[in-house]
């Protein structure tokens, strides 16, 4: 497990602007010992918000991933997943991924230790965010 010291930091106000098609500041947040969140708010628009969610009991910063952190995450990914309601599934997405609808659409990525949240004006600019910072968390 190996936590971004500063995950806010890995999107950068013109990965996020890019995505949405129009002006976004850098994204700011808080880190705890089990999740970190970040938001980027714009003049006009929707808000962007990413987080990382680890189950720190099981899932500990610097030690390997074993079998009870990727359990406890995949349940927590499947609980959310039942309360969300409709959902669509996005395949070839982490090992699992799906996009609740509503505005703000939200993007549900695990990637085995990796869950991360995406909030964003659409399912596809959600997704196109959780793809850039899955790519840079599992790096």
């Amino acid at each position: 497990v190996h936590v971004p010291e500063n995950f806010c930091s890995l999107l950068s106000a013109s990965d996020i602007s890019r995505v949405m098609g129009s002006a976004y500041p850098e994204a700011q947040g808080s880190q705890s010992p089990s999740e970190a969140q970040c938001t980027s708010i714009p003049t006009a628009g929707n808000d962007v918000s990413y987080k990382l969610y680890w189950n720190n009991e099981y899932c500990i910063d610097g030690k390997p991933v074993d079998k009870q952190c990727l359990d406890s995450q995949s349940k927590g990914f499947v609980v959310n997943k039942q309360s969300a309601g409709q959902v669509q599934n996005i395949p070839g997405l982490g090992d699992q991924a799906f996009c609740f609808v509503a505005p703000p659409a939200t993007v549900d990525v695990l990637k085995g230790w990796i869950y991360l949240i995406v909030g964003a004006g659409s399912c596809v600019q959600a997704q196109a965010l959780a793809g850039m910072l899955l790519a840079k968390v599992s790096a």
